[in-house]
């Protein structure tokens, strides 16, 4: 039981900073897909009118 604690906080640590990583790559892509939605929208609205 002694000898598994590090290797337990090394794999949480490991998640940990897969989930940050993974999270600022989501934030990335969340931008992308706003201005990606915003330029459908304008198409859209275009395709609409005219």
């Amino acid at each position: 039981m002694q000898d598994r604690t590090p290797f337990f906080n090394t794999e949480i640590i490991k998640l940990l900073i897969k989930l940050l990583t993974s999270m600022q790559w989501a934030g990335e892509n969340y931008r992308l897909f706003l201005k990606l939605k915003s330029i459908f929208s304008l198409k859209s609205l275009y395709s609409q009118y005219f």
